[in-house]
């Protein structure tokens, strides 16, 4: 549906500087989980929350709901 996904890009722009707070939180969370997460299945296991609530801060004002 076109006028759902305009309803969530308009918050992007106009809260630009949000948003890309949030990107850049994103990349360096996962810069900084990258090496931990290849040493082993617990080591990503470990690094797997960071990434998600990272992500999740982003999703929960940027993202199209699921319908």
């Amino acid at each position: 549906d076109p006028a759902a996904v305009l309803a969530v890009l308009k918050p992007i722009w106009t809260s630009k500087a949000d948003f890309d707070d949030k990107a850049a939180a994103l990349g360096k969370v996962v810069a900084d989980n990258r090496d931990k997460a290849k040493g082993s299945v617990d080591a990503l296991r470990a690094a797997i929350p960071a990434i998600g609530n990272a992500c999740d801060a982003c999703h929960k004002d940027y993202r199209l709901a699921k319908q």
